[in-house]
């Protein structure tokens, strides 16, 4: 941009959810076994109906289906005061219209005798096949084997539209029978349960081969909102069919205790287990037959979706068994605890997604017989992914945990952790077992594999850096008690904000850039101090990588302006949960900058006090802008008459101009100037000529050579000729040393000098400014 100054020469000689009860008048049909058809209507029923499902509705993850004896007063009382009568006979057809409406174990049998005919799906129903529990069911050992049927099948126990006292199916056949309550007799069917209580303390009896059984390929088994319970027979899956996959759905609770005989594994598997999005899934496998909790039969993946939770309490010996790779992936949000106990007390499995103070335990004299506890019977790989603030939780009271090796990639994970309870016993042994974690962080967190030792001292810390594995533990495991992986220091990035002008109170320009690192955080101790680190580039089109950049950074001492593009802030401590007053503590100001395009990149320095020994974090960048800032100063007023001195030269008088008066032109810009005079504009009447060359003495008109004269730039502005002027090349304002020169007058005089009256000179110069 040019900009055109102006001066005279003048001679004389700045998530409460609503709950929402809704009563209506219905008419109900029921049918009975003589063939006749009975209507019910009743206003008062229904109110009396909805007055007790508002006093005996609990908070579901408050209640544990583990008594029958009050399950079915409150459901007696439920139908008595409903006045209903009562229907024995088979209802529907499947539909979603017309769903199966089952009294026992007879009416199951005959709907699977219907739906796997192969006519059902042709002429009757060709999609989902609902089944609903009309009351409690009590299976005597006769499975109910579904086959064939390539449409989902579902059976809901729910006894009302609140999924309130769900009906329950209870056990009395032999626990050790090769089959179970259920079967998936072929391969690719899919089947829910739904809103089922499977057992109670009074029919505490089930089947060790699960109470869906199924050895064919692709099977799928949906569990939503179930209640388990056995004291004996107690194996909840049997899926050994290959692809098998088995989803927990909603909140489900599961035990399986006592001494009792034939308790066997949570499950026997080949495939995927998935434990849902937003799921809880509560389990006890704590029997006197030692074996897995899971029996793998082939290798297993283990889901755990995002914001669900997991909590496992088990005395078996085993995590998995036999030696198959196993891996488990928990997603962001979720949470995964295995709790090994080998006694037999265990915790109410409706209290362990609350705080662990409010656990309630449940009291079981004797012991699991583990003496041992193994994450394979023999050694195996572990594969572990656990996700954004998920967090994993391997838990012991007392053995620690051996065999096996683990591989743990951590994105930007919660927390993993080993613990003895104990705190005097190691909370993994070093007999061929090995853990390995890598930090596989997309936020720039540095995470801290704290160790604490079983005996008295201090947690030993190891730093592990962004895209880092941790140390590979295996000989001193048995050091330790509690073994965490857990976030240290985290940077979410780097701001930067650009500016320049004028600060009207220092009287001072500026051309500048503050950085600072965001979403600081840091848990470590008083051990480790910090460093904000910044590079400033020009260089828009590239990326600079980590390597280069740690190559042209340069830990400078801490200055308010400079220009090599480093700049750093001590920071003495960061709170261990991000706030903008931490962010605040690293902020950084790089001044003299020209204006334009910049990348700032920045990083923390984590410092060790006690041997010095430095980490950091990755390099974030950020791009902003310095708008230019322009500003120059001309002298605004030139008297010739203050710089004239006569002498006489071969007895005739000459003019001579003052050198040692002098007149600044300075840049106060954020940018390189070149200023040169472009125009001389006469003002009001001048008797006086200003003339290119030297005047002839001798010609008795008054003519005046005058020239702006710089000597340190060896510049002489000739202001009688315009046309060909070099221009002069100003720094930006911090180049103290080439940010302005000064100008003295010389020239030379044709006219008189001695006069009636003063000869009279007043013109006007025009600059031009313009950036380089």
């Amino acid at each position: 941009m040019k900009k055109i100054i102006s001066i005279s020469l003048l001679i004389n000689f700045y998530i409460l959810c609503p709950i929402f009860s809704f009563a209506e008048n219905i008419t109900d049909t029921t049918s009975t076994a003589d063939g006749n058809t009975y209507y019910s209507s009743n206003n008062s029923m229904i109110e009396t109906k909805n007055s007790l499902t508002t006093e005996t509705i609990n908070d579901k993850e408050s209640t544990l289906s583990s008594s029958s004896d009050y399950l079915s007063k409150e459901k007696k009382a439920y139908f008595e005061q409903a006045n209903l009568v009562m229907s024995t006979s088979l209802t529907g057809n499947g539909t979603v219209a017309s769903p199966f409406k089952v009294y026992n174990e007879d009416h199951l049998a005959t709907v699977a005798k219907m739906i796997n005919d192969s006519s059902y799906t042709t002429t009757t129903n060709s999609g989902t096949v609902y089944i609903n529990l009309m009351s409690d069911i009590t299976l005597d050992g006769n499975m109910i084997n579904f086959i064939n049927n390539r449409n989902p099948i579902i059976i809901d126990g729910a006894t009302n539209h609140n999924n309130v006292n769900n009906f329950s199916i209870f056990f009395t056949g032999n626990s050790t029978s090769g089959y179970g309550l259920f079967s998936l007799g072929s391969a690719n069917m899919t089947i829910t349960f739904k809103n089922i209580n499977f057992g109670s303390k009074e029919f505490a009896k089930n089947n060790y081969y699960g109470f869906c059984q199924t050895t064919k390929a692709n099977n799928t088994i949906n569990i939503q909102d179930v209640n388990y319970y056995a004291e004996e027979g107690g194996q909840p899956f049997y899926s050994t069919g290959s692809n098998s996959v088995l989803n927990f759905i909603g909140y489900n609770t599961f035990v399986v205790t006592s001494n009792g005989v034939s308790n066997q594994e949570f499950a026997e598997f080949s495939g995927a287990i998935n434990f849902k999005e937003d799921s809880k899934t509560a389990i006890v496998q704590k029997t006197n037959t030692s074996l897995a909790f899971i029996w793998i039969h082939s290798n297993l993946t283990m889901n755990v979706e995002s914001n669900a939770e997991v909590f496992i309490q088990s005395g078996k010996t085993e995590l998995f068994y036999p030696s198959k790779p196993a891996s488990l992936n928990i997603d962001s949000k979720a949470k995964f605890t295995y709790l090994f106990d080998n006694k037999l007390t265990y915790i109410d499995p409706s209290t362990v997604f609350a705080d662990p103070s409010t656990y309630q335990y449940i009291t079981v004299t004797g012991n699991t017989g583990a003496t041992s506890n193994n994450f394979f019977d023999s050694n195996s790989t572990l594969d572990i992914f656990i996700d954004e603030q998920a967090q994993l939780n391997f838990i012991t009271s007392n053995l620690p945990f051996q065999t096996g090796k683990l591989v743990i990639n951590s994105q930007d994970s919660s927390s993993v952790k080993f613990m003895n309870q104990t705190q005097t016993n190691p909370a993994l042994n070093s007999k061929n077992t090995s853990i390995d974690i890598k930090n596989s962080t997309t936020n720039n967190t540095i995470y801290n594999f704290r160790k604490s030792p079983n005996k008295n001292g201090d947690p030993i810390s190891e730093l592990v850096l962004p895209n880092k594995s941790s140390e590979t533990l295996t000989n001193n495991l048995s050091n330790y008690n509690v073994l965490a992986f857990e976030p240290a220091v985290k940077v979410g990035g780097v701001s930067a904000m650009g500016s320049s002008g004028f600060d009207v109170e220092s009287k001072t320009p500026f051309s500048k850039i503050t950085s600072q690192l965001t979403d600081v955080s840091s848990t470590l101790d008083s051990h480790y101090t910090y460093k904000a680190q910044y590079y400033i580039t020009s260089d828009t089109n590239n990326i600079l990588s980590d390597t280069t950049l740690n190559n042209l950074y340069k830990d400078t001492v801490q200055v308010a302006t400079h220009i090599d593009g480093s700049i750093n802030k001590p920071v003495n401590t960061i709170p261990s949960t991000p706030t903008i007053t931490s962010d605040k503590t690293t902020s950084a100001t790089l001044n003299h900058l020209f204006s334009g395009m910049y990348i700032i990149y920045g990083r923390l320095a984590v410092i060790n006090t006690s041997d010095n020994q430095t980490f950091y974090t990755t390099w974030n960048h950020l791009s902003t802008e310095i708008k230019p800032y322009q500003a120059v100063t001309l002298p605004t007023l030139i008297d010739i008459n203050a710089d004239v001195n006569y002498r006489s030269v071969n007895n005739k008088p000459e003019l001579i101009f003052n050198n040692k008066t002098t007149y600044p032109i300075s840049n106060q810009s954020n940018q390189i100037i070149n200023i040169k005079p472009t125009l001389l504009i006469e003002k009001n009447q001048n008797n006086i000529d200003i003339v290119p060359d030297k005047p002839n003495i001798n010609n008795d008109k008054k003519k005046l050579q005058l020239q702006l004269i710089s000597n340190p730039y060896n510049l002489q502005w000739n202001l009688g000729d315009l046309t060909s002027l070099q221009s002069l090349e100003l720094q930006p304002y911090w180049d103290t040393s080439h940010n302005k020169t000064n100008f003295n007058l010389g020239g030379a005089y044709s006219g008189p000098y001695l006069t009636t009256s003063p000869a009279t000179l007043n013109y006007t110069v025009v600059f031009s400014i313009n950036p380089k």
